[in-house]
């Protein structure tokens, strides 16, 4: 008989640690809840046939998502196919001619954005033949936003330098300029082509600020609608994130080197790369004292939030992240107000995450060390447009030497749904306390 009530009393004393644990677990979902994106699709790998080519691919960039198409860059092309897996078929390679050029391409670099129907980027061709391009996803029509022949609009003479384009619809926004005049702005082209449209340029008032920009789009530039986002800046170091309205020809003040940082110590020192979506505008902030993190606001307005800065917990990873700006490498996507981005752990463990700006449920996609397709993950790459309406494309490259493209949904619990389920495991373990009782 003591022996028995020994053991119950022991249960019970196990069980009410237990209820602590999850009443603990509880506290630590709401400020800080993570989880595991599940499911993950092969696009392409190093076994993968190049189609119209010969052999396999040897390797690939940061691809890019729109709807139900990824396209990346593989070899000498661009290659698309289904977000589901499928076929693939390359939609512009060295073999098509330049439009409204002389020859053929002879180098396509990495496309950076898409749209639903068209992906951009920028190539070359023989006599040093530089420009931005569009091609169909559809028929593989290619179009000519801009070259070195088109005139600057509101400007004088014509192109010698563009870059950093970006997508959506058919429109294409992009940084570019001549040298010799010291010329520079934003502008937007369409593949039904006519003249671009001037978004900003060096004769551009800094809203907010004092006098008119000196360099614009420098690194960055994102499109989404009528919108462009850029990173600007002004004499006396006036540095800020800016989105202008292409029908209306407004421009406004996101952020700039006067705004405190969020969760953070002082203002912004410096920017760098904008991202936009139909609903909010995120980018890459620095402060004083080694302070970095990703930030976002609704497109239409409001308060800065952060999403991570380096006192921020990795989810499933070690200690905070040491790392979320990598500078020359865009590291960041968005899609509705779903954001993605990589980032280091304290052990300098690369791991791409998601957040929703409407909740505060930070998600673990994948990371270096990880299983994925059999093999273990030792790097991974994605971009600007590698999310589109929760599903997130990547590259991968593996220990054993070969990479591939995967795709995986990106499933954010809510924090109310993580506390019932913990919730319910506290009244499940009360409920067998009683009968053991």
């Amino acid at each position: 008989m003591n022996l028995t009530l020994t053991l119950i009393s022991s249960i019970r004393s196990h069980l009410s640690w237990v209820r602590m644990y999850l009443i603990t677990l509880i506290l630590a979902w709401g400020t800080s809840p993570v989880a595991l994106a599940a499911g993950f699709t092969k696009i392409a790998d190093t076994s993968t046939a190049i189609p119209n080519g010969v052999g396999n691919f040897d390797g690939f960039d940061k691809p890019i998502i729109s709807g139900s198409t990824v396209a990346f860059h593989g070899g000498a092309g661009i290659y698309v196919g289904p977000s589901t897996g499928g076929s693939l078929q390359v939609i512009v390679d060295l073999n098509d001619a330049i439009p409204a050029g002389i020859g053929n391409f002879t180098s396509i670099e990495r496309p950076r954005s898409s749209s639903e129907s068209i992906v951009a980027f920028r190539a070359r061709g023989s006599n040093d033949q530089l420009g931005i391009y569009a091609v169909s996803m559809t028929d593989g029509t290619l179009s000519r936003i801009a070259d070195q022949n088109t005139a600057i609009a509101n400007g004088s003479g014509t192109f010698s330098g563009m870059s950093l384009e970006s997508a959506s619809g058919s429109t294409v926004a992009f940084s570019g300029g001549n040298v010799g005049n010291s010329q520079r702005g934003i502008y937007v082209g369409s593949t039904s082509g006519g003249p671009l449209t001037r978004v900003a340029d060096r004769n551009t008032p800094i809203p907010g600020g004092v006098g008119v920009f000196e360099r614009l789009g420098q690194p960055g530039v994102a499109l989404h609608g009528n919108k462009v986002a850029w990173t600007g800046r002004g004499a006396n170091s006036q540095v800020g994130i800016y989105i202008g309205d292409v029908t209306e020809g407004s421009i406004v003040r996101v952020a700039d080197a006067s705004f405190a940082i969020p969760d953070g110590i002082g203002t912004f020192r410096s920017f760098y790369f904008p991202y936009l979506s139909q609903s909010i505008v995120a980018f890459e902030g620095l402060g004083d004292n080694g302070q970095e993190g990703i930030y976002a606001a609704f497109a239409e307005g409001g308060m800065l939030t952060r999403v991570a800065d380096l006192n921020t917990s990795v989810p499933l990873g070690n200690g905070n992240f040491s790392q979320l700006f990598f500078n020359g490498n865009p590291s960041v996507s968005v899609s509705g107000s779903m954001i993605a981005f990589q980032g280091l752990d304290s052990e300098g463990q690369t791991g791409i995450y998601a957040k929703s700006i409407s909740e505060d449920v930070l998600t673990k996609i994948v990371a270096t060390g990880d299983t994925l397709d059999g093999r273990s993950v030792s790097g991974l790459r994605f971009g600007i447009d590698s999310l589109d309406a929760g599903v997130l494309a990547f590259a991968a490259s593996f220990t054993d030497g070969t990479s591939g493209v995967y795709t995986t949904s990106i499933v954010v619990p809510e924090p109310s749904s993580l506390i019932l389920v913990a919730i319910g495991m506290v009244m499940f373990m009360r409920r067998r306390a009683k009968r053991t009782g």
